[in-house]
């Protein structure tokens, strides 16, 4: 399969280095010039802003992918992302809103796969994100919504979203709901 090329896009690079490590797994295998000539073939995929890290003369995939993380890696902290999520309000409709914490949780999801931490440490991060941008986004969204998610059994916001639209929820529109006191002093 092809490898398109990176040219400095915070928001491809996960996508890019998975896609050379499957690769760089295949190169390992191969005689020195065939695999000299493939790490050629890689370097040549740096395109526009990312071809600077080519001034640092890398010699290796695993310090290509190194300075790619250094240079193009979104700058803010993962601790900084996952409060991202959980600072979204309803956006007026569930589409919006899952739309909005789905791409905050995107985020934590590429920066948790860029790290160095061990993939067991990975996994937990992963599972933990999902479940609190889960959490995050049941609590925000109108009751009647949260309603049709009472006793299923879903623990991330796919899941969610499977069964709003199997309800028949996702086109609705709702206005920034506020809760008022059921005795309002001012009708009297």
């Amino acid at each position: 399969s092809t490898v398109p090329a990176f040219r400095g896009d915070s928001s491809e690079l996960v996508r890019f280095i998975q896609s050379i490590d499957t690769v760089s797994e295949e190169i390992s295998k191969l005689p020195k010039l065939e695999a000299t000539l493939k790490f050629e073939q890689i370097k040549n995929l740096l395109q526009d802003q990312a071809k600077c890290i080519l001034r640092e003369n890398p010699s290796t995939w695993e310090e290509i992918k190194v300075l790619l993380i250094r240079s193009f890696s979104d700058p803010e902290s993962l601790g900084s992302l996952q409060d991202k999520v959980e600072k979204i309000n309803f956006q007026g409709s569930i589409q919006k809103t899952f739309s909005a914490v789905q791409y905050c949780l995107m985020r934590v999801l590429d920066k948790i796969r860029l790290s160095n931490d061990e993939e067991s440490l990975k996994e937990d991060r992963t599972r933990h994100a999902k479940e609190r941008a889960y959490r995050h986004f049941r609590s925000i969204i109108p009751e009647s919504c949260k309603a049709a998610l009472t006793g299923n059994r879903c623990k991330n916001i796919h899941d969610a979203m499977n069964i709003l639209s199997e309800e028949g929820l996702l086109n609705e529109t709702f206005q920034a709901y506020v809760h008022y006191p059921i005795n309002n002093p001012f009708d009297k």
